[in-house]
């Protein structure tokens, strides 16, 4: 599937077979994804909504956040902050 990993590859099948929606953080990844019209969520959307939806406290999605980038999660610092201070204004 156009040079994705198999691993990649398979989660798009996937999304794509059962209707669900994909959560990534990875461009390529979506943008393929979105080509085969699977819904995509970027990890970043997913906790601004879901704070804002009331279903996690602005700290807590800022604490979620922390931890994905200390655990690896590859995110622009300038992406981090902006997520970082839109949380802080929810909160």
């Amino acid at each position: 599937m156009e040079g994705l990993a198999v691993a990649d590859a398979s989660v798009i099948l996937v999304a794509e077979n059962t209707g669900e929606s994909l959560l990534a953080n990875d461009k390529g990844l979506i943008e393929v994804a979105r080509s085969h019209g699977v819904d995509c969520w970027w990890v970043t959307t997913l906790l601004l909504d879901r704070t804002k939806n009331g279903e996690v406290t602005a700290e807590e999605a800022t604490d979620i956040l922390y931890d994905l980038v200390n655990e690896g999660m590859n995110l622009r610092p300038r992406v981090y902050t902006q997520v970082e201070k839109k949380l802080r204004e929810l909160g």
